[in-house]
């Protein structure tokens, strides 16, 4: 009876027993197993410190609390609020990680420090990830993993040297061999450096390479420190990227090695992408797609960029350096374009606009051909070197074919057109600059233009009243010009005009009827005070050109402009040596004025060196070419320009220096009137002294010499002179030396012969420059 009853109650405590005891494995020891495992698992797969606070069983899996990862070198920590793991208990703890069919990972936080470690144990990670990931494969343990899914939740935070780099909020779902991210409120830098924020954004990655990428409403602030934001996350990704992925071969060795992360027809779509600099828009609502297709990328987009609008349609082969495609462009602001153009005084380059409709392709490498048109509205330019205030209004269209070699930084200029207003140049040639030298080899042709138009296509704030002239008639010429930093001598500058243009109307201050009688000649001094005198015929401070020494006429001519008799205004090789000069000094040392011009801006401009006063130069030559004969310009010129400090007009140069008439001057006494030209102010100090400085001595007879070697005074005269420099002698105020006689002679002067021809060659300048580094006589 007692053995019965003690069955039925051992019956009875091991049927209430047995689940008390799998209860208690369960809730105790069974869970503290599952943690172990899985700290341990992930040690050796991770190479990183793993703990686990706890962990509960359900039936369908496991769930771990409080995981955190940290990286073996430190600067990165991984912490999961909770993990949950789905699979089979007993499949699980038999066949491990295999066996999981679903894991759930919330309230993640990823923060990666690269000033202490972060990037090294990032990279570790990421390696031992990838070898396990690989040895899985081959052995068949991952046979199925479109079975596997996992998910994720949380925010990530990188940090370098400088704070805080990236962070973002994101959700992640790994199913079918697919990894799918997307996010919010990612943001990438600090201010004052470039900071860019994503609303949204999504990545799709099939195996190892990127499938899609999608961004909405993605902003760009350009801070002070614009660039420091690109180089930081350039050398973060560096620092991850030492090891494994240099070396890691690629799958497509038809393209690069980071387009190869590319699968073939992943896209890359932006929207809605907007960028600030210091508060100014510089673009918004721009929308562009990136896609691979196959060794190609696919780019095309339109957008708003600081005002305008731009799109593109480009297909480019990265590893081949070829290309093709089109972009267009409408409004585009003018200083979008300043980091790639030449360091010019621009000015409000923010108000200026560009169009441009462009077809690009690229068959080699670093070549580029482009043809199309564009059009620069606008502009603007202010420096004292330019004119005295900003010059506004500046534009130009453009129309042609070019092909740019990116290794020799040349632009070859198949044929292009150049617009301004009526006026159009067409243009060939070649541009060149490296960091070792710059080389130009230009030709520009202007057909037959009405000549206001081309007058009209100069900017008005440059012109000034020379703007005021009119024209009828057409003009038309060809320019050529070759330079090279390398050999400066051979610069070539070939100038060709065709003019029939003829003066219609004159502005008041150009009326010439003011100079044919005697008329108030004022100057405008450097300290700001205003000299003034009487000139003009009939006046006491005037001389008839046909009364003056022979001997001063041609050492003025020949040692100002050889070639005055011949050219129209306008020198050519006085232009191209000027040129040469001042490239070789590397600054404006000397101008090519000829006589003409000096005139010109004796009589009507001020003395400040701009391209404005030289532009009114040029206009105001042409019109006192036009207007007198050679006798009357020269008669004027050597009636106005300053000879000395307040000595104007050569009567009274040659009273002032040599107590004489200007008839009287001799062979010497012109040729150092002529020496004092360039600077008159600084070469008075000869008359000061009381006899001639060694210097000036020797520069008066070689130009001397000189003109004697160009039969502009025979031997005798010359010999005459250079006794005349053994006892050079200037007057003194009120002193009149008696008569004398001069012997020898000049060559015949123009107006004695009737004939220009009989003054020798256009291109004759005097060899050796007797010039200093002024333009020449510079009175108002």
């Amino acid at each position: 009876m007692l053995s019965g009853r003690l069955k039925k109650g051992a019956l009875a405590i091991g049927l209430v027993g047995a689940p008390a005891v799998g209860l208690a494995a369960w809730f105790g020891w069974l869970p503290s197993m599952a943690t172990d495992r899985a700290v341990s698992a992930l040690e050796r797969r991770l190479g990183a410190n793993v703990t686990i606070e706890d962990a509960s069983l359900r039936w369908s899996g496991v769930v771990f609390e409080d995981l955190r990862i940290e990286g073996e070198e430190g600067g990165l920590s991984i912490h999961a609020g909770e993990v949950g793991v789905r699979g089979g208990l007993w499949a699980m703890a038999n066949e491990g990680a295999s066996a999981v069919e679903y894991v759930q990972v919330r309230e993640l936080s990823v923060e990666v420090d690269l000033a202490n470690g972060g990037a090294e144990s990032m990279r570790s990670l990421v390696n031992r990830t990838r070898s396990d990931s690989d040895a899985q494969s081959q052995s068949g343990a991952a046979a199925n993993p479109s079975s596997r899914v996992a998910e994720a939740t949380g925010r990530v935070l990188v940090q370098d040297e400088d704070g805080h780099l990236a962070s973002s909020r994101f959700e992640m779902r790994y199913e079918g061999g697919e990894l799918r991210g997307s996010g919010t409120e990612g943001e990438i830098g600090v201010a004052p450096s470039d900071v860019m924020e994503a609303e949204r954004w999504s990545v799709l990655i099939r195996g190892r390479q990127i499938a899609e990428v999608e961004s909405d409403n993605v902003a760009l602030q350009v801070g002070s420190e614009s660039g420091t934001t690109l180089r930081r996350l350039r050398d973060a990704l560096d620092r991850i990227r030492q090891s494994g992925e240099q070396t890691e071969t690629q799958e497509n060795q038809e393209v690069p090695g980071w387009m190869a992360r590319l699968a073939d027809g992943a896209v890359v779509r932006v929207g809605d992408f907007s960028a600030k600099r210091e508060g100014r828009d510089l673009l918004e609502g721009l929308s562009t797609t990136i896609t691979r297709a196959n060794t190609e990328l696919h780019l095309e987009g339109e957008g708003g960029v600081q005002g305008g609008q731009a799109a593109w349609d480009l297909w480019v082969a990265p590893s081949e350096a070829k290309g093709r495609g089109t972009l267009r462009a409408s409004g585009l602001p003018f200083d979008l374009f300043l980091p790639f153009l030449p360091e010019l005084p621009w000015w409000r380059p923010e108000q200026g606009r560009v169009d441009a409709d462009l077809t690009m392709r690229a068959e080699e490498l670093g070549q580029i051909a482009i043809d199309g048109s564009a059009a620069v509205t606008d502009i603007g330019l202010s420096s004292p070197r330019i004119a005295p205030s900003p010059v506004a209004g500046l534009g130009m269209e453009f129309e042609g074919k070019a092909v740019w070699f990116a290794s020799e930084r040349r632009l070859a200029i198949e044929e292009a057109k150049l617009r301004r207003g009526q006026a159009e140049v067409n243009l060939q040639g070649d541009l060149e600059r490296t960091s070792e030298h710059y080389r130009a080899s230009l030709q520009a042709t202007m057909p037959a233009t009405n000549c206001n138009a081309v007058v009209g296509a100069l900017p008005r704030a440059l012109l000034a009243d020379a703007g005021d002239f009119e024209w009828e008639g057409r003009l038309g010429g060809r320019l050529t010009f070759e330079v090279d930093s390398r050999n400066l001598d051979d610069t070539e500058l070939r100038i060709r005009m065709a003019n029939a243009c003829e003066f219609l109307s004159v502005p008041i201050t150009a009326d010439l009827r003011r100079v044919r009688a005697p008329f108030i000649h004022r100057v405008l001094e450097p300290d700001g005070t205003t000299f003034e005198m009487t000139a003009g015929p009939g006046s006491p401070n005037w001389s008839p050109v046909v009364s003056m020494s022979p001997f001063l006429v041609q050492a003025i001519v020949g040692h100002e402009d050889a070639g005055f008799f011949r050219h129209s205004g306008f020198a050519v090789y006085a232009i191209r040596d000027s040129l040469v000069r001042n490239l070789e000094e590397g600054r404006y040392v000397t101008g090519a004025s000829t006589i003409t011009m000096q005139l010109a801006k004796n009589l009507f401009l001020h003395r400040e060196k701009t391209i404005a006063r030289k532009l009114q130069e040029v206009i105001l030559t042409w019109w006192l070419e036009s207007a007198l004969s050679k006798e009357e310009i020269l008669e004027l010129y050597l009636n106005v320009i300053e000879y000395g400090p307040g000595i104007y007009g050569i009567v009274n140069a040659a009273e002032h220096y040599f107590g004489r008439e200007p008839s009287e001057l001799s062979p010497a006494e012109s040729a150092f009137l002529a020496c004092v030209l360039p600077n008159p102010k600084a070469y008075h100090e000869s008359y000061e002294r009381g006899t001639l400085t060694r210097r000036m001595r020797n520069r008066v007879e070689r130009f001397l010499r000189h003109q004697h070697s160009r039969n502009r005074i025979d031997e005798e005269a010359l010999n005459f002179a250079i006794q005349e420099l053994q006892d050079f002698r200037f007057a003194r105020p009120g002193e009149h030396p008696g008569e004398r006689q001069v012997p020898g002679s000049t060559a015949p002067l123009p107006w004695s012969t009737g004939r220009m021809s009989d003054w020798g060659p256009e291109e004759d300048p005097y060899g050796e420059s007797f010039g200093d580094s002024e333009e020449g006589s510079e009175g108002t």
